[in-house]
This record gives structure tokens, sequence and C-alpha cells, in this order.
């Protein structure tokens, strides 16, 4: 179950629970991935396990100024580290260091008050979907605090290239595919990983969902972006609008157009808002009657991705 405690913007918000065991985030080159920490000196956390994307944030001047700040707040908050080094193509990582930190630190699974915190802004999609898959089914965790921060504005291109798409850990769905295959895209403001990915799976029809609602200078940008994806396919295509803001709704929507098109089998890439991957596993975990996948790139736009902190999103995972 998966329930949204909360939305306010950056500076007003103020986290629900005050003390947490365990705190779980990745920093990047993004100034909002480290903005929860500047807002830890009003609760208190026993430890924190932190990934780094080597990858992602290599030869980044944005990245080593972000880092330097984030040493800044964890030595002035005097928590206890643990900073973890991965890589785009290796999310199952991610679940394994979980697991070693959880044993470390002699993790009861009977006790129901083990409180756990986790930053999901700065996680690439590929591993998002592998750490909220563990957390939604493993049996020892029974709550789990999440927060998402949203910047004010992005800046496309957001990354360049495309190397291949991955199927993260836990997401191959059916055995086998028997229909026709259709691609489904969240769109967002990824131009070029999509127009490569549908290149690759080669679909008989594309379905081109829209989030909404947005800010009005994303919109645009989204909408701009699906335009510019439609011009260069040849396939049979479908916009559609899909609610981006509640996880429930958005998977309700979603649900409803997997049982409209029955008869394809989908492959599924999340390349928009971050709450949406949350509506793509609850259906996923309904009913795997589908495969996620997710494009990566050669590289992202590290010095000019996004700006500041906007709105913060407090959602909690009970079993």
């Amino acid at each position: 179950m998966i329930k949204t405690i909360q939305k306010e913007k950056y500076e007003d918000f103020s986290i629900t629970k005050k003390k947490f065991d365990l705190f779980i985030s990745c920093v990047s080159f993004e100034k909002r991935s480290i903005g929860f920490f500047k807002k830890l000196d009003e609760i208190e956390i026993k430890s924190c396990l932190t990934f780094i994307n080597k990858d992602i944030i290599e030869n980044s001047k944005s990245f080593n100024n972000i880092f330097k700040k984030f040493k800044e707040l964890i030595k002035k908050n005097k928590f206890s580290n643990k900073l973890i080094e991965t890589t785009l193509e290796n999310p199952s990582k991610i679940v394994l260091e979980i697991e070693k930190t959880l044993n470390e630190m002699n993790f009861d699974n009977t006790k129901e008050d083990f409180e756990i915190l986790v930053d999901i802004t700065a996680f690439p999609r590929g591993q998002l979907f592998t750490l909220l898959y563990y957390l939604f089914n493993s049996e020892s965790i029974k709550f789990v605090d999440i927060i998402y921060i949203s910047p004010f504005d992005y800046f496309p291109p957001l990354s360049y290239g495309y190397k291949r798409f991955l199927i993260p850990p836990y997401f191959e769905g059916p055995n086998s595919f028997k229909k026709s295959i259709a691609l489904i895209i969240f769109t967002g403001l990824e131009l070029d990983r999509a127009i490569n990915l549908i290149q690759e799976i080669e679909p008989l029809f594309l379905i081109l969902l829209n989030p909404e609602p947005g800010t009005i200078d994303v919109a645009d940008k989204s909408r701009n972006i699906i335009d510019k994806i439609k011009s260069t396919q040849e396939i049979s295509t479908k916009i559609l609008d899909i609610t981006a803001n509640d996880p429930i709704k958005c998977k309700d929507e979603f649900n409803e157009i997997l049982n409209i098109y029955q008869n394809f089998d989908f492959y599924v890439s999340v390349m928009g808002p971050k709450i949406e991957v949350f509506a793509v596993l609850l259906a996923y975990l309904e009913d795997p009657r589908f495969r996620i996948v997710y494009p990566i790139p050669m590289y992202y736009n590290t010095e000019n991705y996004s700006n500041d902190c906007y709105e913060i999103y407090e959602f909690l995972i009970s079993k």
C-alpha cells in the first residue's frame, strides 16, 4: 500500500516523523539531490546510506560542487554515513547494499518501529524501479517513508545519445510474448532516448502518454517532445494524457489503457515524472502483464539539467 502524506513547497515542508533508523539517498549533479540533507537538522537519524552513480557524474563540475556541500552537511549533522559507488547498469547493487547495511545494523524485522526514510529524487528510473520493488516486497521491512523533491524547471536536452535499453531486475514481465508488440512511453523531456528506444524495439503500435497536470512551461516542453517523436515515426501512434501527480489515479488510468489495447503485448518505459514510476510499479505488482524497459543514455546534461528545489512529496509505504 502506498499513501500520499503531503505535498508542500520546499521551504514550507516539515516531515511527518522525526526519528529514523536509516536514511537512503542518491547524490548527483543536481542541487535538489542534497535538498533534503539541508532539512535533516530537524530530525534524528542513526545512519545514512548514500549512493553515487559514478558513470553519470564523471568529470562533472556541478557534481564536484554539490558533493562538497554534501560532505559539509554530513559533517554538520554528525551522521554515520556509508557512501556506495554504483552504475546505471547495475540496479541490483542498490538492493544488495541495503540488505548488507541492515545486517550490519542488526536489523530486527520483528520490530515494527524500525523506521526507514528514502529520498528517491536522484535515483535514475532503472534503479528506482528495482529499489521500490524491493521495499514493497521485503518481508523484513514494514514501513518506509519516501521523499521526492521536484525542481522549478528542467532544461532539455537532459541527456545525449543512447546505449541500449535495460530491463530492471524483477520487471521482465510475462515468460513469453505471443501477441504483436506495442510500446507505451510515459513521455517527459527525453527526445533522443525515446526515438532510439522505439527504433530498437520496433513496435507495431506506439502509445505516448503526456503527463498532466504540470507547470505550464514543463507541459509545453513535454508536448513539444511528443510532437517531435510522432513526426519521426511511421507506425500507428496514439497520444493520451495521464495523471502525473497522483500515483493511484495514474495507476488506474494506465491499467485502463492496458485493458483497452489488450490485443497487444506491452513494453513500457517511464521517462516522465518519477511519481509515474510508483503508478507503473503498483500496476505491475497487481498483474505483471508487461515488461519495463529503461533506456540508458550515453551521458547526461550534468551542468544544466534542472534548477533548485520546488516542492517535496512525502509518501508512506506500509504493509
